[in-house]
């Protein structure tokens, strides 16, 4: 079960999550904002990615992506497509 829970659970709300704060930011401050935040998110996956690539154990470095991708990943991924979602709203006039 927490296999499961690391695997499916907790990106599916960080992602909804994001969703839901991209929608509401694309609403209130424009696309800007929202893209802006996505890149922050981006430069700290890479960072996460730059640290496990520097790490000697190798265990270590694959279990440290893991986690970065399965943590950043979805809140990338979920900003874009809720601020996206947000942005079409505002301009339609809804």
């Amino acid at each position: 079960m927490s296999d499961e829970l690391l695997i499916y659970v907790i990106p599916t709300l960080l992602g909804l999550g994001a969703a839901l704060l991209g929608r509401w930011m694309a609403r209130k401050g424009g696309w800007r904002r929202v893209l802006s935040l996505a890149m922050i998110a981006s430069g700290a996956l890479a960072g996460l990615m730059l640290y496990a690539d520097s790490l000697d154990d190798p265990w270590a470095a694959i279990g440290v992506a893991a986690l970065a991708a399965l943590g950043v990943g979805p809140v990338i991924l979920g900003l874009v497509l809720g601020g996206f979602v947000g942005w079409v709203g505002w301009r339609r006039g809804g």
